[in-house]
């Protein structure tokens, strides 16, 4: 079974955000790295907001005004 990684996992780990984020490669990895982890998550939650909110069940979090 393979490993699922967090979204903080991913936004700090270049190899893993062109595996799952950005396959095409459109961000370079000086691009990549001028980004904070904080923003990199952000663009993610935005992006697959299903995982976000699967990955704040399974860590506990809700948001209650959602």
């Amino acid at each position: 079974m393979a490993r699922k990684h967090t979204m903080a996992e991913i936004a700090e780990d270049y190899e893993l955000w062109c595996e799952y984020v950005d396959p095409g490669a459109t961000m370079t990895e000086d691009e990549f790295d001028a980004l904070s982890t904080d923003e990199k998550v952000k663009m993610q939650r935005e992006m697959f907001p299903y995982e976000a909110a699967a990955e704040d069940y399974q860590d506990g979090v809700f948001d209650a005004a959602a």
